[in-house]
């Protein structure tokens, strides 16, 4: 029997913690898909602008 998932979340950045974290709190039980280190594009950008 395969698991179903209401939410599925790809990607460990930012907004994927967000993502997990408020559908964590709405008792959606997400999954989420990371590659080898959390944190995404923020973790190998050296600028960030826009702040």
């Amino acid at each position: 029997m395969a698991d179903v998932h209401e939410v599925i979340i790809i990607g460990s950045g930012p907004a994927g913690y967000t993502a997990g974290l408020y559908t964590a709190r709405g008792m959606l039980e997400p999954l989420m898909f990371a590659g080898y280190a959390s944190g995404g594009q923020l973790m190998l950008t050296s600028d960030i602008e826009n702040l």
